[in-house]
């Protein structure tokens, strides 16, 4: 079993595990950490503080500027990484939508 593949199942046992300098703290039900379990934390302890450091790294977003055409025909600017392949309205657009909205709901 590999380090994630432990470490998923700790958790989906109600097993939380933390670094505290080079130390590995583990908490949880006593039925999940059996004498195999705990055994198997300390054989793979580096490995495991390894992929929890790593796991923890913050996530570096890259913004790609790109532009869009609106059906309307509006170009504007984009950087929202998840649009890729969208058709996405501009605002001009979404403002009319929201304004056709609050007309149909006076009605």
């Amino acid at each position: 079993m590999t380090a994630a593949a432990l470490l998923a199942t700790l958790r989906a046992e109600g097993v939380a595990l933390a670094i505290e300098g080079d130390d590995l703290l583990v908490d949880g039900p006593d039925t999940a950490l059996t004498d195999e379990v705990v055994s198997e934390l300390k054989a793979r302890k580096p490995e495991i503080i390894h992929h929890l450091r790593r796991a923890s790294a913050p996530l570096r977003l890259v913004l790609v500027r790109h532009h869009h055409r609106c059906r309307c025909g509006r170009e504007f600017d984009c950087t929202a990484p998840s649009c890729a392949g969208r058709e996405i309205a501009c605002v001009c657009c979404k403002v009319d939508r929201i304004g056709d909205r609050r007309r149909g709901a006076a009605r």
